[in-house]
């Protein structure tokens, strides 16, 4: 084995999941299986069917196989990724338990984990971990690792040779982001956004006091800004170009209120956009802005929206749509909708219906018998949002 790039660029366009298999998770009362189209995947159901959980789950066993088995408990205990990288088949899976009596009672119980990655046509290994030994084929070599750590987690090290496949795979997994459903504005009134020295305020007596949420947003256009122009340019050209704003400012200025202690602040940040205060921006508008910065973000190759819908006009809807398709030519989009609109946005063997079976969620694409109808009621004018909100599929 040759030593691997590790740096964000291992890994190309072309390198995308495939699907995702989900198990031993009370939320979806069984095992589930999403299955990815290429570029674009839009989940439909009824409320309660388990689409946010769906996508809950995607993104919490990509941050649990990527940073820390720590996060485990709180997603499935079993997961099984399948993807495309470098041109093969790779599936990498893992599965954790807590430790029956715990070796420290300090600490408490730790988590044992298990992964396995592998190539899906010939079932050739290429790692195994298993009581905190790492193995690789097909040499037969071991290492130890740290406890409650997957291969995946392992910081970069020159003098480790390590499998071509974990760095691409590591990237397409630690690129899995979530905009959850709902506006970016947990406060209960309208406040402007400060922020000192790029980072929200941490008070809560302070009379700054921020929406988190909002506070990141504004946080990484000012990064942007000062580091990342192209991102920034980019962002401004998207936001002009669906009518978010035409003007955007971004004023730094000495905090004059700062104490002068280690712990001081120095500046504070403002964002604007048309001389309007960030914390004052509509609730649709808000919501484009996050959906805009995460389909910017390069770092970002699975992008998962749950209800882009949510607050935002249908005209500016249909914008935002577009500029989805034209960022999805590079990353994989995956959509959860209650709107006929959205689906119409999508291909029929794009759609995945989400379905609650006897406590069990379930998700499939179209049978098909179901495409062949939906090819026919689209020949008859109809469009694929009113055949599956119309109950047509059940027919």
């Amino acid at each position: 084995m040759t030593a691997p790039d590790t740096s964000d660029n291992a890994s190309s366009s072309s390198d995308r999941l495939l699907s995702v298999r989900m198990d031993d998770w009370a939320a979806l009362g069984g095992p589930v299986q999403i299955d990815f189209g290429i570029h674009r995947t839009v989940l439909v159901g009824k409320n309660g069917a388990g689409k946010s959980m769906v996508m809950e789950g995607i993104h919490h066993a990509g941050m649990s196989a990527v940073y820390s088995a720590k996060i485990s408990p709180l997603g499935p205990g079993r997961i099984r990724f399948d993807s495309l990288v470098g041109g093969n088949r790779v599936s990498y899976s893992y599965s954790w338990h807590l430790e029956e009596e715990p070796s420290d009672p300090l600490v408490g119980r730790a988590i044992q984990w298990d992964e396995r990655c592998w190539y899906t046509d010939s079932d050739a290994e290429v790692w195994s971990v298993s009581d905190g030994m790492a193995k690789f084929a097909p040499l037969g070599t071991t290492m130890p690792l740290p406890l409650e750590t997957g291969m995946l987690s392992l910081k970069d090290n020159p003098l480790v040779q390590l499998p071509n496949e974990l760095p691409r795979l590591r990237r397409l997994l630690r690129g899995i982001r979530l905009v959850k459903a709902g506006v970016p504005r947990s406060e209960r009134f309208r406040l402007e956004i400060q922020l000192e020295r790029l980072l929200p305020k941490k008070s809560d007596s302070s009379p700054r006091r921020r929406n988190d949420r909002l506070a990141r947003l504004a946080s990484v256009l000012v990064h942007w800004f000062e580091e990342k122009s192209d991102l920034y340019d980019a962002f401004v050209d998207v936001g002009r170009r669906t009518g978010v704003f035409s003007v955007i400012s971004i004023d730094i200025s000495k905090d004059t209120h700062a104490s002068h202690d280690e712990h001081g602040q120095g500046e504070i940040a403002r964002v604007a956009f048309d001389g309007i205060d960030f914390g004052y921006l509509s609730d649709g508008t808000l919501r484009i802005v996050e959906i805009l910065l995460q389909l910017i973000d390069p770092s970002g190759v699975v992008l998962l929206i749950e209800e882009p819908e949510t607050a935002v006009h249908p005209g500016l809807l249909r914008k935002l749509l577009a500029e989805a398709v034209a960022y999805s030519q590079n990353r994989q989009i995956v959509v959860s909708t209650h709107s006929p609109f959205v689906v119409d946005w999508a291909h029929p063997s794009e759609i995945r219906l989400v379905e609650r079976v006897a406590c069990c969620t379930n998700v499939r694409s179209l049978s098909e018998t179901e495409t062949a109808r939906v090819a026919a009621y689209l020949n008859d004018d109809g469009t694929l949002g009113e055949y599956i909100y119309g109950g047509n599929q059940d027919t």
